[in-house]
């Protein structure tokens, strides 16, 4: 699953706070067309991707592969 995020980045410190997270980029420009109304001249934004994952899906991506032609009857 993907998931967007809305990041506002402080001009003279370079803070930023999370506006929002959204299931897709559609609703990203939404939110960014309301903003853009109040916006100021110099306002950052920074649009974020990430991936979300389970922890099942972590846990058969980075456990070790056995490679099974290589196992012998006294490994079993």
């Amino acid at each position: 699953m993907q998931l967007w995020t809305l990041v506002s980045v402080d001009g003279c410190c370079g803070s930023t706070v999370v506006m929002g997270v959204f299931e897709n980029m559609q609703a990203v420009t939404h939110r960014l067309n309301h903003i853009s109304k109040y916006a100021d001249p110099g306002d950052e934004y920074r649009v974020e991707l990430f991936q979300l994952a389970t922890e099942e899906d972590e846990a058969k991506r980075w456990s070790p592969k056995v490679d099974e032609s290589t196992t012998t009857d006294e490994d079993n």
